[in-house]
């Protein structure tokens, strides 16, 4: 059966997922949280599937895992869900972001290596 006219697309468990994009513009904090609907096309381009412009790390990486927003509020203490950023940079924020290249990075970086809008100084 197909939805009716104007209805919302249903999607299909662990192959569709709302797009980054659904809430995200040019790389900043979120505009809107109404992602239904707004469904990737497959599971090529789910999150966990998704690469730096350079293809060279995984967006996971520095943004958390798929359902981990940096930053976040856990009812059982502050920041219990930005380790990972607070230890290598000691900020709450995906790693790399306002200048923390050097949480992986030899030295700092003069231009945003991995995505356009990385936040360097």
């Amino acid at each position: 059966l197909s939805p009716r006219e104007g209805a919302p697309v249903p999607r299909t468990p662990w192959v569709n997922q709302p797009d980054c994009l659904a809430c995200h513009s040019n790389f900043g904090p979120p505009e809107s949280m109404q992602a239904y609907g707004h469904w990737n096309a497959d599971a090529a381009s789910l999150y966990r599937a998704k690469t730096d412009d350079m293809d060279a790390v995984a967006c996971a990486s520095c943004h958390g895992a798929s359902h981990a927003v940096y930053k976040a509020n856990n009812p059982y203490g502050a920041n219990r869900d930005n380790l990972q950023p607070l230890q290598y940079q000691g900020s709450s924020k995906p790693l790399g972001a306002s200048g923390g290249c050097k949480a992986c990075h030899t030295m700092d970086m003069d231009m945003a290596a991995h995505h356009p809008g990385m936040g360097l100084k």
